[in-house]
């Protein structure tokens, strides 16, 4: 085969656009002839292709293999295994649990007594509009404090953030 041959079919193989018959061409080309000083680079390259020799493979690596593959596996197996006895401790637990939650409340439903239940206290509408004023002119000074310290907290809480805003610029 001419050398001209030879180097069109290598620009079409470095453009990956030969077929398989062109590339055992150029493989036995450069097996068997002797190649021009500027071909000698390629024909490295096509030595390094066609030689396919394995790697050797270390004697028993695949027992070995096999045997590690099958102990990670036993080993997955025991790891999800659930603990019977641990198990049945919980559903023990949730039982007793349950049974307590049970009783509580049938204890509080038989010794709830009609009796307990507060009846009206006063008479007069009077009194118990006064009572009720009282009672809710407490709860307004009350709340009245607890808005007053809202309010101070709130501005110890801006001063804060202003320091801390000079301290980040």
């Amino acid at each position: 085969m001419r050398v001209e041959e030879i180097e069109k079919l290598l620009v079409l193989f470095y453009e990956s656009k030969t077929t398989d018959s062109q590339e055992d061409t150029l493989k036995e080309y450069f097996e068997t002839q002797d190649v021009p000083a500027h071909l000698l680079a390629d024909k490295l390259l096509f030595k390094g292709l066609c030689t396919s020799s394995k790697p050797k493979q270390p004697h028993g690596l695949e027992e070995r293999l096999a045997r590690l593959i099958d102990a990670k596996a036993e080993e997955e197996k025991r790891f999800f295994i659930k603990n019977k006895s641990k198990m049945n401790w919980i559903r023990i637990g949730g039982i007793a649990a349950s049974l307590l939650f049970l009783t509580f409340i049938g204890y509080e439903i038989t010794s709830y007594r009609t009796d307990d239940v507060p009846k009206d206290t006063f008479n007069n509408p009077r009194d118990a509009y006064v009572a009720t004023k009282a009672a809710l002119t407490e709860i307004s000074a009350n709340m009245n404090t607890g808005l007053n310290q809202l309010n101070e907290n709130k501005k110890e809480v801006y001063k804060v953030n202003q320091e801390i805003q000079k301290e980040i610029q």
